[in-house]
């Protein structure tokens, strides 16, 4: 099985046990997952320090638009009480810049490819979301799509550009 397939694997399995656990009220639960998928991810690194600090910049990134955004009050995660984020939310995001030099590497050189998929997958991926009980919306579901796919359509080829800074 190749590395790219692996990634992409493990960053599904994440994104189910983080998704799930919020659903479930069990908000550590993806938030283990996420530490054990990202150890791995880290021990296959050629330089460790680099590829942490690569992790946390796109991470660092993806939360602040996150918290701009979510800011706007049109939705909301489980499990946020008095954070602006919930845990298993940051988790999500470091495992997200995991699959940028892996299993996204295709899409980095394609900014409007991204752009535009960033813009339909986000909102489709919060959907799937709220059907397990990690989110709601505050809004309409059609206006807060609108502002997730804005969201998205500016995370992903700016994550792809804050990943190749730090590469």
């Amino acid at each position: 099985m190749s590395a790219a397939l692996l990634n992409y694997l493990g960053f599904q399995a994440g994104w189910l046990a983080n998704v799930m656990g919020a659903g479930r009220e069990a908000f550590l639960l993806g938030p283990a997952v996420s530490l054990l998928l990202l150890g791995a991810h880290a021990a296959g690194a050629a330089d460790r320090r680099k590829e942490a600090a690569r992790l946390l910049a796109v991470a660092a990134f993806g939360l602040a638009l996150e918290l701009a955004f979510a800011s706007l009050g049109r939705y909301e995660y489980a499990g946020s009480g008095r954070l602006p984020l919930p845990l298993w939310v940051v988790s999500l995001w470091l495992l997200f810049a995991a699959t940028l030099d892996s299993s996204l590497r295709w899409l980095s050189d394609r900014p409007v490819l991204a752009c535009v998929l960033g813009a339909f997958a986000g909102p489709l991926s919060f959907q799937a979301g709220v059907g397990l009980g990690a989110g709601r919306y505050l809004a309409s579901a059609p206006e807060a799509s609108v502002l997730l796919s804005v969201l998205w359509a500016l995370a992903l080829p700016g994550a792809f550009a804050v990943s190749r800074r730090f590469s």
